[in-house]
């Protein structure tokens, strides 16, 4: 059985025309580290700014989705051997990664301030666990404050890449803990 005269097998006219999309003029969907920078310290002038704050770093040191972010627990914190469960969705595989120096002490200042008990590490102002759209609502807001124009929607997911420094801080981290056991 053949195909219709009507459909045409291989790529659209769309596809291989001049529409079609060159890499070199896409336009950026991804943060420098300049704009990252920014964003951070534009969350620390919000309303809940520590909370903010840690929650924007911990999304782009360890590149968590916002459902993610937003499921961390504070006995999924391990502040005494710095490190972190991530509990992966969409097939991720779930880690402990390690936390920097400056991450732990972030979330032991935002632990101390917080005015309520509750398991979930970023809650909102009644103690609950926040939602994704509560993060998408905090990076906007950090955002307006950065003057940053338009954030791309889902690769700010990592923002590019790690820069060299964090990963050389987290392998000396890995390496003196090893050599301590």
């Amino acid at each position: 059985m053949t195909a219709p005269a009507s459909r045409r097998k291989g790529k659209s006219a769309a596809e291989t025309g001049p529409e079609a999309h060159d890499l070199a003029s896409r336009p950026k969907d991804f943060l420098t580290k300049g704009e990252v920078r920014a964003l951070l310290a534009a969350a620390k002038d919000g309303r809940h700014g520590a909370r903010d704050h840690l929650l924007l770093t911990m999304i782009f040191q360890h590149a968590l989705r916002a459902i993610e972010a937003c499921r961390l627990r504070v006995d999924q914190v391990d502040l005494e051997a710095a490190r972190v469960w991530v509990d992966r969705v969409k097939g991720g595989q779930s880690t402990h990664q390690p936390l920097t120096g400056n991450e732990v002490r972030m979330i032991r200042a935002y632990l101390r301030e917080r005015k309520f008990d509750t398991p979930w590490l970023f809650a909102g102002e009644r103690g609950d666990q926040l939602s994704r759209h509560a993060v998408q609502y905090i990076v906007r807001q950090a955002a307006t404050r950065a003057k940053l124009s338009a954030l791309p929607r889902v690769k700010m997911r990592m923002g590019g890449s790690p820069s060299l420094m964090m990963i050389a801080a987290l392998l000396i981290q890995i390496v003196a803990r090893y050599l301590i056991l």
